[in-house]
């Protein structure tokens, strides 16, 4: 079912992502623990989680990770005009 956590936590394309940011799948998505993963200072953490979910949206707008994913799990099924 696509909801605000498959989009950005557990659709098999973003779980590639976040992996690739040291996080693994069903661990937390949290600012800190992204943060502490990228070696952020503390004071950036919150903006460095806001502008990963900013760049998977819009990854996923422009089909970047539609494309790649459709055909694996039937997410991200809507159409745009």
């Amino acid at each position: 079912m696509e909801n605000i956590t498959h989009i950005f936590a557990s659709c098999p394309r973003t779980e590639e992502v976040w992996q690739r940011l040291g996080i693994q799948p069903g661990m937390e998505i949290h600012p800190s623990l992204v943060g502490r993963s990228l070696g952020l200072p503390t004071s950036t953490h919150v903006d460095a989680i806001l502008l990963i979910f900013w760049h998977i949206w819009k990854s996923l707008e422009c089909g970047y990770l539609r494309q790649a994913h459709h055909v694996e799990c039937g997410c991200l099924d809507t159409h745009h005009s």
